[in-house]
């Protein structure tokens, strides 16, 4: 076991930590949402260095007051006037966003699993690790 197994260990491990509490936070975030339908009422081309895509104008109603978020949407999915999925929190309704559910998840999925992986396949050094761990702070649980 060299420093590079433990290094990717505790690598791997950190991302699957974050993606964990990443998705534990995702969940309470789920339990305070809501899901609610907007009208596209602006369609623009944007750019950033060479990827491009389209972005979109959206409002809808919160509490009587009618909100407007800016999102960016699939190419050809909408038209201007089209009804269009809206999640948002009721506390913070300035931070509408399209979609659904779905894609909320997928950075935290990735670093839950990408993290889970390479834990796995470094395994063995994460159990030296370990028992160096235990070996040295082992003298000091021992009084």
């Amino acid at each position: 076991m060299g420093a590079y197994d433990d290094a990717g260990f505790i690598f791997g491990l950190s991302l699957f930590l974050f993606g964990f509490f990443g998705l534990i936070n995702k969940l309470f975030y789920i339990r305070r949402i809501v899901r609610g339908e907007g009208i596209v009422l602006e369609i623009y081309s944007t750019s950033s260095g060479e990827e491009s895509g389209l972005s979109a104008n959206v409002e809808f109603e919160h509490e009587g007051n009618m909100i407007l978020f800016e999102t960016t949407i699939p190419s050809d999915a909408y038209i201007v006037g089209s009804a269009i999925a809206v999640m948002y929190d009721p506390k913070k309704p300035d931070n509408a966003a399209y979609g659904s559910v779905k894609q909320l998840f997928s950075l935290e999925l990735g670093l839950f699993f990408g993290g889970l992986m390479v834990c796995f396949f470094m395994f063995d050094s994460g159990v030296e690790i370990w028992k160096r761990y235990v070996d040295y702070l082992g003298p000091l649980f021992s009084r």
